[in-house]
């Protein structure tokens, strides 16, 4: 008989990352990017603004930093995670993190790109009209990307491993056969932009800082859910074998 009900694990993984604060030093900086990206002053003095671009880099980097320390923290044990252990975490793994996202990130720049010329071929349509009328679709493309790094990051940083090809093919072929716990991922990783598509245009700044808050907890629970589940099949299985 089976002891340990289908939500355990679920609720487990939530606790983690409610109680770790390595996570939420991930929220925090993203939470002050929003400020900072949100601050439009305006009369700003040459000067301000190139500080401005230097504080918004400096944080983009930093959330970098706190997000690969905090992926391989989780990863590595079973227990919540502070700020000191994502920092030290952080240093192993940082570069090839930064490395591995950069060369993802030309990837989907040469794919997309392919995809808007197939797309501007076949319509006939200009460019400009295109992006204005696809302007609506870019924070559902951003769900359907988080949702699949959902699968991916686990896997990058449970096997220890940060080839792109390897770990990108493993992640969907998890995706594919994993139907069980595809509709719960989902509904973690989609359920922010469902409710940021509610709002009005444009959303209140509390509306904004509570769902990006929402949104980091839903998703640093999908990933610690995903983590467990590759450490319980000893990091050999795909996510599938694993109830």
């Amino acid at each position: 008989m089976n002891s340990n009900p289908a939500g355990a694990p679920r609720l487990r993984a939530f606790v983690r990352v409610l109680l770790s604060g390595g996570v939420w030093s991930v929220i925090a900086v993203q939470i002050a990017m929003l400020f900072l990206l949100r601050a439009h002053p305006e009369e700003a003095a040459p000067s301000s603004a190139q500080l401005r671009v230097g504080a918004l880099a400096a944080l983009f980097f930093a959330l970098l930093y706190v997000i690969a320390g905090a992926s391989h923290a989780l990863a590595r044990g079973r227990d919540t995670v502070s700020l000191p252990e994502v920092l030290i975490a952080g240093r192993a793994v940082y570069g090839r993190f930064l490395w591995l996202g950069f060369k993802a990130m030309l990837v989907f720049l040469v794919l997309f790109n392919l995809l808007l010329s197939v797309v501007l071929a076949a319509s006939g349509v200009e460019m400009q009209t295109l992006v204005e009328a696809s302007v609506g679709l870019y924070p559902w493309l951003g769900a359907l990307i988080a949702f699949v790094f959902v699968y991916w990051m686990p896997v990058i940083f449970v096997h220890g491993n940060f080839a792109l090809a390897d770990t990108v093919r493993t992640a969907l072929l998890a995706l594919w056969h994993d139907r069980r716990q595809a509709a719960y991922l989902a509904f973690l990783t989609l359920t922010p932009t469902v409710l940021a598509a509610l709002l009005r245009d444009p959303p209140p700044l509390p509306a904004v800082v509570a769902l990006n808050v929402a949104g980091g907890v839903l998703g640093w629970t999908a990933y610690a859910f995903c983590v467990s589940r590759l450490q319980r099949a000893g990091a050999t299985q795909p996510l599938a074998a694993v109830s």
